[in-house]
C-alpha cells in the first residue's frame, strides 16, 4: 500500500497507523516536506523535523519511506537516521473475512444469517415478479428480510424464459436502493453472476462453485476479477458424498484451487450441504461432521442451506431450528435461511448468549426484553401418541402399504397368491392401496418418509408377484 497525499508527514500519520493495523501488506510512506505556504511556495519542514516525523513511522511498523515534494537528499538522510535498516515493526494482523456495500461493513466473527427469499425457486409469486419485471415486489421480500434481523441477502434470478444476467443487473440495483446490505450472487451462470458482481457497490459472496475443474477454472477467475467471496460446495460431478470424509477432500480441493488463482483463504467459504432428514435421515450427522472439520482443521467459515433439513416433515421450524442450533454448535457462520421465522431468528440470538458473542446478553436482551411470552397450554396425559389404525385381518395388503411394512407386505401377497391372480392383487388392492396413500400425502396427512416407506413397502409386494408370473412363464 503506498502513501502519497501530497501532505506533510504529519498529516498522512493517522492514516498510516490505520492501515498497518488494518492489514499485513507492506506500507509505504512518501510525504512532502510539509504543506507549501500559499506566498512564497515555500515547505515548511526541515529535514531535521522531517525525520522525527520519520520516528514515529518506524515505531508503528513501517520499514519503507521517502520524500515527496520539497524534499531533497538532505530529508533523506534523516529518514535513514530515524529508521535504520531492518529496525521498523511488522505488526501481525489476523486476516477477518469481510463483506460490505457502500454503508455497511459485515465481518464474519460469529454468526451471520443470509436470507434466503429473493429465489424464485418453489415461489410461484417470485416467478411471476420476475417474468413481469415486478421490482417493487422483489424490494419488499428484501426490506422484510432486513427488518427481520438478516445481515447479507441471497439473489437469484434464476428462471427459464428469462435474461438471467440482465434481471440480475436490475435486481442488484433494486436492492442496493432499499437495503445497505451486502449481498450474495446465487447463481450456475457465469455471465449472470459477472453482470451482478459489476454493478453490485462493495464487496459481495459468490454462490457457488462445486469440485469438478471445469466449473472452478470459469467461475474463480470472475470472483478474483471483482474481489467477491466465494462459496464451494463440497460435491462434483458425482454428486453429494454420502461420507464426511468425501465432502471434506472436494472442500479441500476447493480451497487449492482458489488458492491458485490469488483469492484470500479468509474469501473462501465451504457449504457442506444439507440434505432432506425425511429421505436421507443418516446424512445429517455426516454434515454436521464435514462443517466441524472445515471450520476447526482448515479454518474455514461454513455455510449451509439449513431449511432443507425440514423439507416433507410437518412443523418443520422444530426440526429446522434444532438442526440449526447443532450446525452452529459445529461451527456453522452463515446459515442460510428465512429471517421471517420468529423461530430461527430466536434461536440464533439464543445461540450467541451461549456460544459468548453477544457479550453481556446486550442483543439479547434488546430484542427480548419488552416481548410477551405466552404460557404454553399444559398438555393432557396420552395427547399426542395418537390413535394406532387396527389391523383389519392378516391379510390386509393396504395397512402394510400404508405403513411401510415391506417384510409384512410380502408376505401377505405370497398369501394372496393362493386364492387370487397376480393382476387381481395389483388391480384391485395394491393400486388403491397406493392411490390412497397418495391423497394423504396431498391432504399432509402424512409426509414424506411415510410416502417413501410405503412405496418400498409396495416395491416388495411387486417383486413376489413378479417372481410368480415368471414361475408361470
Amino acid at each position: 500500500v503506498g502513501i502519497n497525499c501530497s501532505l506533510g508527514p504529519k498529516e498522512i500519520f493517522p492514516l498510516a497507523k490505520r492501515l498497518t493495523e488494518a492489514t499485513n501488506l507492506p506500507v509505504v510512506i512518501k510525504a512532502n516536506a510539509g504543506l507549501p505556504d500559499p506566498l512564497t511556495n515555500e515547505y515548511d519542514i526541515t529535514p531535521e523535523l522531517f525525520g522525527e516525523y520519520m520516528k514515529m513511522y518506524s515505531e508503528i511498523g513501517i520499514n519503507i519511506a521517502g520524500g515527496c515534494c520539497g524534499t531533497n537528499p538532505d530529508f533523506i538522510k534523516e529518514t535513514v537516521k530515524a529508521m535504520p535498516l531492518a529496525k521498523g515493526k511488522r505488526k501481525i494482523v489476523n486476516s477477518v473475512s469481510k463483506l460490505c456495500s457502500p454503508q455497511k461493513m459485515v465481518e464474519i466473527t460469529g454468526i451471520r444469517p443470509i436470507g434466503e427469499r429473493i429465489n424464485p425457486t418453489g415461489k410461484k409469486r417470485f416467478q411471476q415478479a420476475l417474468r413481469e419485471c415486478d421490482l417493487n415486489y422483489i424490494a419488499e421480500r428484501a426490506i422484510e428480510q432486513t427488518d427481520a434481523g438478516a445481515e447479507i441477502l441471497d439473489v437469484n434470478v434464476g428462471l427459464p424464459g428469462i435474461d438471467e444476467a440482465e434481471m440480475m443487473v436490475k435486481v442488484v440495483k433494486t436492492l442496493q436502493s432499499v437495503t445497505n446490505l451486502p449481498l450474495q450472487i446465487d447463481s450456475s451462470d457465469p455471465k449472470a453472476i459477472e453482470a451482478g458482481l459489476r454493478v453490485f457497490n462493495g464487496k459481495a459472496i459468490v454462490n457457488s462453485v462445486n469440485g469438478e475443474q471445469e466449473v472452478m477454472d470459469k467461475i474463480l477467475p470472475i470472483v478474483k476479477k471483482y474481489g467477491a467471496s466465494v462459496v464451494g460446495l463440497a460435491m462434483d460431478s458425482n454428486g453429494i458424498p454420502k461420507t464426511a470424509e468425501a465432502r471434506i477432500e472436494i472442500a479441500e480441493r476447493i480451497l487449492k484451487n482458489a488458492l491458485s488463482y490469488g483469492i484470500k483463504k479468509e474469501d473462501v467459504f465451504i457449504d457442506c450441504l444439507t440434505l432432506t432428514v425425511s429421505a436421507q435421515q443418516e446424512q445429517a450427522k455426516e454434515t454436521l461432521k464435514a462443517v466441524r472439520y472445515v471450520k476447526e482443521q482448515m479454518g474455514l467459515h461454513t455455510v449451509l442451506g439449513v431449511s432443507n433439513i425440514s423439507f416433507g416433515l410437518p412443523a418443520r421450524e422444530f426440526i429446522t431450528c434444532s438442526f440449526l442450533v447443532q450446525a452452529m454448535a459445529n461451527g456453522l457462520d452463515l446459515p442460510i435461511i428465512n429471517p421471517n421465522q420468529q423461530a430461527v431468528m430466536d434461536a440464533i440470538y439464543s445461540f450467541r448468549v451461549l456460544s459468548g458473542e453477544d457479550k453481556d446478553s446486550v442483543d439479547y436482551i434488546e430484542k427480548f426484553a419488552n416481548r410477551t411470552m405466552t404460557q404454553s397450554e399444559p398438555v393432557q396425559a396420552g395427547a399426542g401418541t395418537g390413535k394406532k389404525d387396527e389391523k383389519q385381518g392378516d391379510l390386509d395388503i393396504a395397512y402394510a402399504v400404508s405403513k411401510g411394512l415391506k417384510e409384512e407386505a410380502a408376505k401377505i401377497t405370497e398369501e394372496l397368491l393362493k386364492t387370487r391372480t397376480e393382476m387381481e392383487i395389483i388391480n384391485e388392492l395394491l393400486i388403491p392401496a397406493l392411490d390412497r396413500v397418495g391423497e394423504r400425502y396431498e391432504k399432509q396427512e402424512i409426509f414424506l418418509p411415510q410416502l417413501i416407506n410405503s412405496a418400498s413397502a409396495s416395491c416388495e409386494a411387486f417383486e413376489v408377484l413378479k417372481k410368480s408370473i415368471l414361475k408361470k412363464g
